[in-house]
């Protein structure tokens, strides 16, 4: 079985639109979008659209929860206060343009998705959130304590966690005893941070009903970088309200 999963789209269309044209010639079983399908790009009814249109199952992120609740001020990362003043404009922007069907569908998408699997050698369970089981607004960076980073596991009670939320794509392994466990970072379709301005979105192969009695491999991991328009994407902010600031930050991968 399959999975594609990308997160954090935050409006920008034609990278969601490169992101999704790459992952069909993967042939995924299933596909799954991590949340913050909007703000801080133009293209928030649009992007609504595709992954209702998709039909993609999609948990909720911190934007789509703040902006489907119509909130003028909700936590999000900023390094400054110039950051913050634009952060807050572009939700100004954003809730004057989306529209409330859209923020209807915002508000009632979940905050996790969980999947058990059991075959002849052993029984698994997947969670998939934002930002972690216990806090959407949670940030599981790669760089954290490993503690901290199996506390998270241990608190979704799951043996692979797979999340978004940091825009930075990572895939950890621990090992306990004889259990192995898997956390996993999509990085951003819209807006990464990790320094390389390509959208990411990863694939995970579960490899259930082997003939092997190896406990380890049950799911292997693959990440996808794409190319997409970025001068077509940095115009419309450009020629939106939005600080320039987010298109310096499409640009620079940050």
């Amino acid at each position: 079985m399959r999975w594609a999963i990308f997160s954090d789209v935050h409006a920008n269309l034609p990278a969601l639109e490169a992101v999704w044209k790459s992952l069909q010639r993967q042939s995924p079983d299933m596909i799954f979008c991590l949340g913050d399908l909007v703000n801080q790009h133009v293209w928030n009814n649009e992007v609504v659209e595709f992954i209702r249109g998709h039909h993609i199952a999609t948990v909720k992120g911190n934007h789509d929860q703040g902006i489907g609740e119509g909130k003028t001020d909700f936590p999000f990362s900023y390094s400054s206060p110039d950051v913050y003043k634009w952060g807050k404009q572009a939700i100004t922007y954003t809730l004057s343009q989306i529209r409330a069907e859209h923020q209807a569908y915002l508000r009632q998408l979940p905050m996790h998705m969980d999947f058990s699997f059991t075959d002849h050698v052993r029984s698994i369970h997947c969670m998939l959130a934002h930002g972690s089981a216990t806090s959407i607004e949670q940030y599981l960076f790669e760089n954290l304590p490993q503690e901290e980073l199996i506390a998270a596991l241990d608190a979704a009670h799951a043996d692979v966690l797979i999340v978004g939320h940091t825009h930075r794509p990572y895939h950890k392994i621990f090992y306990q005893g004889n259990q192995v466990k898997h956390l996993i970072n999509v990085g951003s379709a819209g807006r990464p941070k990790d320094g390389n301005w390509r959208p990411v979105y990863v694939v995970v192969d579960w490899n259930f009903n082997s003939s092997s009695n190896n406990n380890n491999d049950y799911l292997s991991v693959q990440f996808y970088r794409v190319e997409y328009d970025l001068e077509k994407s940095i115009k419309a902010i450009q020629a939106s309200p939005l600080s320039l600031y987010f298109a310096s930050c499409l640009m620079q991968g940050e």
